[in-house]
């Protein structure tokens, strides 16, 4: 299975019927025989709540049990695999943790062909730009995707160093997320992992001994860039 594939879906979330924004996303993609995904839950601040309950979604509003994730803190994460047979008629996922709390999550399985794709080096940023959500954190430099650890396999074996650094691990598992894309400077471009940080000394001092270069404001916080090359 290569991961090439992924989708992303938000979850909604739903109090007493009403849409009360999201609680977290799902990536999921599909083998010859599975779907599999993982699901990142947050903002469950409930008093009580120590575990989610996850549901296959059928237009039919039937409804099948999948899996339950553990929260802690308001967040939780979890993994599922399901035989393709058993998704006839989906619809998506369901999400259930408190009495009148609500989530769900639409899935579009039906474009199977998405998970042949494998990125070859000569066109992988542009398809990563394609299958993974992306956003403008710097001002006059381009799009930049947002990437998670299982993602970590995408990039070039330089970030070794970064992957066995305390900074990597407090900075990744403090957002949850990590970017990359393509830095101008005097007209040179590379690609660079961002990870996000606060611009004090000590956070930079970390940040160097990782390997990072430098660092870029992006509104009221920003991310410190470790350069992957001029080529993924």
């Amino acid at each position: 299975m290569s991961g090439f594939g992924k989708k992303i879906e938000f979850i909604d979330c739903y109090s007493h019927g009403i849409f009360n924004g999201n609680i977290g996303f799902v990536r999921y993609w599909i083998t010859q025989t599975t779907l599999e995904g993982e699901i990142y839950l947050q903002n469950l601040w409930e008093q009580g709540v120590s575990h989610c309950k996850v549901f296959l979604w059928k237009t039919s509003e039937e409804k099948n049990f999948v899996t339950e994730i553990p929260v802690g803190n308001g967040r939780g994460e979890g993994y599922f695999t399901l035989p393709l047979d058993a998704l006839a008629d989906l619809s998506g996922l369901c999400f259930e943790w408190a009495p009148e709390r609500t989530g769900c999550c639409r899935m579009n399985i039906a474009e199977k062909e998405d998970t042949a794709l494998y990125m070859d080096k000569g066109d992988k940023w542009e398809q990563m730009l394609e299958k993974y959500p992306c956003f403008f954190p710097f001002e006059g430099q381009g799009a930049y995707v947002i990437l998670q650890e299982a993602d970590k396999g995408l990039l070039p074996a330089v970030c070794r160093r970064l992957w066995e650094s305390d900074f990597y691990k407090k900075s990744y598992y403090g957002t949850r997320h990590m970017i990359v894309g393509e830095y101008e400077i005097e007209g040179r471009k590379a690609f660079y992992l961002g990870l996000c940080g606060t611009y004090n000394e000590e956070e930079q001092l970390s940040a160097a001994a990782a390997g990072c270069m430098g660092y870029e404001f992006s509104g009221a916080a920003g991310y410190y860039l470790y350069l992957l090359g001029e080529c993924l």
